[in-house]
């Protein structure tokens, strides 16, 4: 691929970064990937150079000889962390509930503005539904009238 680099700076598809350097390479970074210059750029102007994606660097382990066993084993988090990880459950009001279906409310209306959904009674009642699944103790006041 070509780019232009020179004074510090690689420019590619209008996206400008810094040059960096490592094992006598120069390289750029764009969008989380890093793409080695094969040629030096010069510090004083700005030239058309190649860039190559650069690949990811081997481990000198053998990875066939791992137990997948132990692999899940070590994902796991200990039991004392996991213990830790509960949070004391608040109880809330009525208040709160409206709070936080009004706060939804004005987030899907600004979606169903953008054309996420069919109409406003649809993006109302998604966000009943949504406040009801991530807050469950808001059920008993949301529930329908007969």
């Amino acid at each position: 691929m070509k780019a232009i680099a020179g004074m510090g700076r690689c420019v590619y598809k209008g996206n400008s970064v810094k040059i960096s350097k490592s094992e006598n390479k120069f390289y750029c970074m764009f969008k989380g990937r890093r793409y080695i210059i094969e040629s030096t750029p010069p510090s004083d102007t700005m030239v058309t150079v190649n860039i190559t994606r650069a690949r990811k660097k081997k481990s000198n382990t053998n990875t066939n000889r791992t137990n997948s066993r132990r692999k899940r084993r070590s994902k796991r988090r200990p039991r004392a962390s996991f213990k830790r990880s509960f949070k004391k459950s608040v109880k809330l009001t009525l208040q709160d509930c409206k709070n936080k279906l009004s706060d939804k409310i004005r987030v899907n209306m600004r979606e169903f503005k953008k054309g996420n959904f069919k109409s406003r009674k649809q993006a109302i009642a998604v966000s009943y539904s949504q406040v009801k699944k991530k807050y469950p103790e808001c059920k008993k006041f949301f529930k329908p009238k007969s």
